[in-house]
């Protein structure tokens, strides 16, 4: 699949996932999961995905992908790592929700797809 022109390459240099002279294979990850999530999508004919959690989110590695090909989508960004859950709010346009070791303990509105 070629790279949607919406996608947002910015990177947080908090970001622990991508490494000096590896930033192609960063990207790439992204996009591998992006295509696993659209064959289960396809999958379970799913023609939208509305509401979409990305758990653990880190700095956005698969959700700027997920922002691309979502864009009417409400994306939910819940990771441990509170950082990048502040980072994903801007630029992926995602709300954020920190996480707890016990998920138990997070509460989220309503479900996701």
């Amino acid at each position: 699949m070629a790279e949607s022109p919406n996608l947002n390459r910015l990177v947080s240099s908090n970001d622990e996932m991508v490494y000096p002279g590896q930033e192609d294979s960063y990207f790439e990850i992204g996009q591998q999961a992006l295509d696993l999530i659209e064959l289960a999508q396809s999958r379970c004919s799913r023609e939208s995905l509305p509401r979409i959690l990305d758990l653990p989110c880190g700095h956005g590695r698969v959700m700027r992908w997920l922002r691309a090909e979502f864009p009417e989508s409400e994306i939910v960004a819940c990771d441990l790592n509170r950082n990048g859950v502040d980072f994903c709010g801007d630029p992926f346009q995602a709300q954020g929700i920190y996480s707890e070791r016990d998920l138990n303990q997070v509460h989220f509105k309503a479900g996701f797809d």
